[in-house]
């Protein structure tokens, strides 16, 4: 981290981290100096005071507490954006027949991402206590339309961490079945009498503390006019998010500044239900990525870059023809990280391309060695699933190594390795107590799914173009967090293999 010469401790990281926490929620919003005002006296000199505010600016943003509306270069408490939000449930005739109430994608945009998105809790409006949760078992293919906008990975460490029996589908027991935390709803069904079609009107209570109460919406009374205008309206302001190439670690970060940019005209109960949106929009589409999937504009005219009008993939590195003598695969071909999911691999594409550049620093160029290492145990559903994988692996280590930068990677290859002994740790782990046939405890799940996120958010902050540690405020801190999560990491392992 590169050293900081002030005379004092008030603007330190953890000075302005607090600061930055201090901010109240206001209408107006706030600048930069609104915060720094409130460390103490500026420095007189312009060029620190620019740099403290460029810091202020980095522990703003990391902070993910704010909007920042660049046209007033003012920030906004999201909290204060999203208290008292209105916006449509419709329950599926899955959840009906039993009673319950996933909550799925659809709360994730209005609470704090520091809330599990099962732990909200819910309540009837003029309730006096909070529905309780239950244990609901259903299969991936009867959830997934409600559960597409978490994106692809954060989807499968969600379900990782919602229960422990989960970890046979995805171990690949492809008809295994999910057990996911639900509300009981059964008695505001049957008050309501409630029919496919029917809805709930959410009101958001708490956007820090995921708190939400709801109300009935007949599904007859629904006008479905306002609400195709209301997706036009949405698709608009999510359409100028996207193209303005706003950063966002998660689908819900960017559909809650869809919202805030469309503004609150946009919380009504003449809304579509994302689950609608999604599916309606001819605006907004969800689009696999190399990292899972992402919400893009669509453009259909345009075809992909792999040269096929026709193909439905929308990845290049797609496999479109299979080797001579081999017919389609019973299994999914669709991209690497689909196929790493349907064996039942810990891998994600972050840890992947981090392996793959870390052989690049070695001047390792093995093609062959590095699959062995990573993709030897992946248990595929035939010969042609497995020549499409390894067809798309050799590609992509291709494409990788005509963009490596071998220059801006010696700042963060050490970094990348110590990350990698990490992840490779877990991963054989997994592979170990898959072929063991054991259960892993739900409370070690969790962690190690949390442990997971964690080192590939650090890979993706380190893959960024032109990150540099030595600009990172954060760095060390970043570092020391790192140290936390390997020791959670290497304990949580010692207790489920019982060495502690």
């Amino acid at each position: 981290m590169v050293a900081i010469n002030n005379s004092s401790n008030e603007h330190s990281i953890d000075a302005i981290e607090e600061a930055v926490w201090r901010i109240q929620p206001g209408s107006a919003g706030c600048t930069l100096e609104d915060i720094a005002v409130s460390l103490g006296k500026l420095p007189e000199d312009a060029e620190a005071k620019e740099q403290l505010l460029s810091r202020i600016a980095r522990a703003a943003d990391s902070s993910r507490r704010f909007f920042y509306k660049k046209e007033k270069d003012r920030y906004f408490v999201k909290s204060d954006f999203f208290n008292g939000a209105v916006f449509v449930v419709i329950p599926e005739e899955l959840e009906i027949e039993g009673g319950v109430l996933l909550p799925g994608d659809r709360f994730a945009p209005f609470c704090s991402e520091n809330v599990f998105i099962s732990e909200i809790d819910l309540m009837e409006e003029n309730g006096s206590s909070e529905l309780k949760r239950v244990d609901f078992e259903c299969d991936i293919r009867e959830i997934f339309s409600f559960h597409s906008l978490l994106g692809a990975e954060t989807l499968y460490d969600f379900i990782v961490a919602e229960h422990h029996g989960n970890l046979a589908f995805l171990n690949g027991e492809r008809n295994a079945k999910l057990t996911l935390t639900a509300f009981n709803m059964k008695k505001f069904y049957a008050k309501h009498a409630f029919t496919s079609g029917d809805a709930i009107v959410v009101t958001v209570e708490d956007y820090d503390n995921g708190i939400f109460n709801f109300s009935y919406l007949d599904g007859k009374k629904r006008n479905i006019a306002k609400r195709d205008l209301w997706i036009d309206k949405y698709s608009a302001a999510l359409a100028e998010a996207i193209e303005d190439n706003v950063e966002y670690e998660e689908i819900p970060e960017l559909l809650a500044e869809g919202f805030f940019r469309g503004g609150r005209e946009l919380f009504s109960a003449e809304a579509a239900s994302l689950d609608e949106f999604i599916q309606l929009s001819r605006t907004i589409e969800l689009r696999p990525d190399d990292n899972g999937t992402i919400l893009a504009v669509r453009n259909d005219d345009a075809g992909d870059e792999c040269g096929d009008i026709d193909c439905e993939c929308g990845d290049h590195h797609h496999l479109h023809t299979l080797p001579d003598g081999l017919s389609l695969s019973s299994g999914t071909v669709n991209s690497l990280e689909a196929i790493l999911h349907e064996t039942g691999s810990t891998l994600t594409m972050n840890e992947l391309d981090a392996f793959i550049f870390d052989s690049f620093h070695a001047s390792d160029y093995d093609t062959d060695a590095l699959y062995r290492r990573l993709c030897g145990a992946l248990k595929f559903a035939d010969d042609a699933q497995e020549a499409s994988f390894q067809i798309m692996f050799e590609e992509r280590f291709e494409m990788l190594q005509d963009h490596y930068d071998r220059f801006g990677d010696e700042n963060i290859a050490e970094l990348r390795s110590n990350i990698l002994e990490l992840v490779e740790a877990r991963l054989n782990f997994m592979d170990a107590v898959k072929d063991s046939g054991r259960d892993i405890p739900e409370k070690e799940l969790k962690i190690l799914a949390e442990c997971s996120i964690f080192f590939n958010q650090l890979l993706a902050l380190l893959h960024r173009p032109g990150y540099n540690p030595q600009d990172d405020d954060n760095y060390q801190q970043l570092l020391d967090t790192l140290d936390v999560m390997a020791e959670k990491q290497e304990e949580t392992l010692q207790n489920i293999s019982g060495e502690k």
